[in-house]
């Protein structure tokens, strides 16, 4: 085989063009940024036929092996947080010929009616304009296939981008989510409830770049296992964007029945939330992770009042994260379908703060209030034990 004809083969192969949006702002950071989402690229594809990931002129290319790794390549690339839209490429040397013959070769069995070119000269050294090369490769698609062009609304818009090496052509762009790299924002805590709010806003801190650790409270065996089992699952669901994760399951039925004995019924909701953002926010520190996060709405339920959540967080060292705090039900919704934990989230569980449910919950509510009805209870012990009880797994990337 001579070296000609192995350029040839390797040209033939696909290529995946990988764009960024927010990056490209963070000025002097932004190599930092790029490395990370070139390192998490590489890990999405691992274990595909990606025979490269590199940088190149404010973008960056995944080369494929084999043409039969793009549907698994493009599925986990729509998880990869810092990709805004990615390409199924073909490559040509940056000559016109060539990149006509590629052109073509490319359109082989494709249908259409209307066409547009779309070229874009990164590489200002190539001899011809982007108007020219525009011109030149709708001249020979129209001799080859006869379609017209429409440079308004096409049947197929064909972008080619002229790079110093390469030129990539390409015909549909596909979306990913956007946001950071996971792993440019720090850690957090995050708070998994079984719902559906509480995996949205763990996902929304995760497409800033934040790594979750999770964090579930229950009150077996007062109540059935289903919630915990229902948070492995969605767990698993959000760790397809990122690198492993911990998952730790607390009890926290000895804490409520204490505080059912010692504090005033329509409190009792809050301060479950009091405990339970205390003893997160010992495991966060643990972890190493800077903030907690909630899926808490204000309005939603009795115990998300403004006052309400302000004496709740007063229980907090940590900073308390909120993302979904202006957002209805309807937005939540929306999203949890998207990123496809809804259907986990809406099998029927025993939520923890459902047991010894006051008839009453309190709506309004103040710290000075709360550390009242707290004042004859042992918070340090209870947040130790709850802690040493509390089982960790391990949730694959």
């Amino acid at each position: 085989m001579t070296i000609r004809t192995l350029r040839r083969i390797i040209r033939a192969m696909p290529s995946v063009l990988i764009h960024y949006a927010e990056i490209a702002l963070k000025g002097k950071n932004r190599r930092r940024f790029e490395e990370l989402l070139l390192e998490n690229i590489r890990r999405a594809l691992d274990g595909l036929p990606a025979r490269n990931v590199r940088r190149i002129f404010g973008r960056l290319v995944a080369d494929l092996k084999d043409e039969d790794a793009w549907p698994e390549a493009a599925a986990r690339l729509e998880r990869v947080f810092g990709i805004a839209h990615f390409e199924r490429a073909v490559t040509a040397p940056p000559d016109i010929d060539r990149i006509a013959e590629a052109l073509l070769r490319a359109l082989e069995g494709k249908d259409a009616n209307t066409f547009a070119i779309v070229p874009r000269r990164v590489d200002k050294r190539f001899p011809m304009t982007s108007l020219e090369i525009g011109q030149i490769m709708g001249a020979r698609v129209q001799q080859a296939k006869g379609w017209k062009v429409d440079l308004g609304a096409p049947d197929l818009a064909i972008q080619i981008v002229v790079l110093a090496k390469d030129v990539y052509i390409t015909f549909e762009k596909r979306p990913g989510p956007g946001g950071l790299p996971l792993g440019s924002g720090g850690r957090v805590g995050a708070l998994l409830s079984g719902g559906i709010d509480s995996p949205v806003a763990a996902w929304r801190l995760m497409r800033r770049g934040c790594e979750p650790v999770f964090i579930h409270f229950h009150s077996h065996p007062f109540t059935d296992a289903a919630s915990q089992e229902k948070c492995e699952s969605i767990a698993r669901v959000l760790c397809r964007h990122q690198r492993p994760a911990r998952l730790y399951f607390v009890p926290l039925a000895p804490v409520q029945r204490r505080i059912v004995t010692d504090a005033p019924s329509p409190l009792r909701v809050l301060l479950y939330r009091r405990f339970m953002i205390r003893i997160a926010a010992r495991i966060a520190r643990d972890e190493k992770a800077l903030a907690l996060v909630t899926g808490e709405s204000l309005g939603q339920v009795a115990s998300q009042t403004l006052s309400n959540l302000r004496a709740i967080e007063a229980a907090s060292d940590l900073p308390v994260l909120r993302p979904l705090i202006g957002c209805d039900k309807i937005e939540i919704i929306e999203t949890a379908r998207r990123i496809g934990t809804y259907e986990l989230s809406i099998q029927p569980h025993q939520d923890c703060c459902s047991f010894l449910m006051p008839r009453s919950p309190a709506t309004r509510s103040q710290p000075a209030e709360l550390d009242l009805a707290e004042s004859g209870l042992d918070i340090p012990q209870l947040v130790e034990e709850a802690c040493a009880g509390a089982e960790v797994r391990e949730i694959p990337g």
